[in-house]
């Protein structure tokens, strides 16, 4: 990728980012984006202490009983609603160009 910007260089032309790597730049953006949307919301919704600090504990899955506690859990949990909702969440907080996305996902869920 950087030899395709730096064949802007060379050649004297205008420095500009190359198609691919302003995709990659836009995703990795967005990414960052729902990232620390996630983690302000985590920190908001827990402001008054964690779980597991309160409870003096952390969760402790033995591997063979990891599957087995996903797979509750999952099924415990509506992730196509969740994602939809996340989605509609993060592009209202001002992440950009997932928007379209949203409505498909809010209709899976």
């Amino acid at each position: 990728m950087t030899e395709e910007i730096n064949k802007d260089d060379e050649s004297g032309s205008e420095s500009r980012p190359a198609p691919k790597n302003l995709f990659v730049q836009q995703v990795v953006h967005a990414g960052a984006s729902v990232a620390r949307c996630v983690k302000n919301c985590f920190i908001e919704k827990n402001k008054d202490g964690y779980c597991f600090d309160k409870k003096g504990c952390e969760p402790n899955i033995a591997d063979r009983n990891a599957k087995l506690a996903i797979r509750q859990c999952s099924r415990q949990v509506n992730w196509k609603k969740e994602i939809g909702d996340l989605c509609t969440c993060s592009s209202q907080a001002g992440v950009h160009g997932i928007s379209d996305y949203c409505g498909m996902l809010s209709i899976m869920g």
